[in-house]
């Protein structure tokens, strides 16, 4: 069985050195991203937002913390099926593993 291509979620999020001077996304009248700064940048529906290092520290926490607590939430059922989640950093689920746990009860 093949298993398709994991998604990649953030695919949308990067780190970019500004070209010119722009203004944080988050905090525009009190945040400027200076030309060289080094910004997060996030691409949603075509357009981008960009936020200066400490605004983007704090939006990366906030990522960090939802990510666990998914994780956490799928980790009971990762370990029935005799699977060990890590909860920094990842791996992807083995074949057999994957297809028991996406596969229909059964009846």
């Amino acid at each position: 069985m093949v298993m398709s291509a994991i998604r990649d979620i953030l695919g949308h999020i990067e780190i970019q050195t500004a070209l010119a001077a722009r203004k944080c996304s988050h905090r525009p009248k009190k945040h400027v991203i200076m030309k060289g700064q080094v910004h997060l940048a996030v691409i949603e529906n075509q357009s981008r937002k960009n936020y200066c290092v400490l605004c983007a520290a704090d939006i990366l926490a906030r990522a960090e913390n939802k990510l666990l607590s998914i994780k956490q939430g799928l980790a009971p059922v990762l370990s029935r099926l005799g699977e060990v989640p890590s909860l920094r950093g990842g791996r992807p689920l083995s074949q057999s593993t994957h297809a028991t746990a996406c596969e229909p009860p059964s009846s």
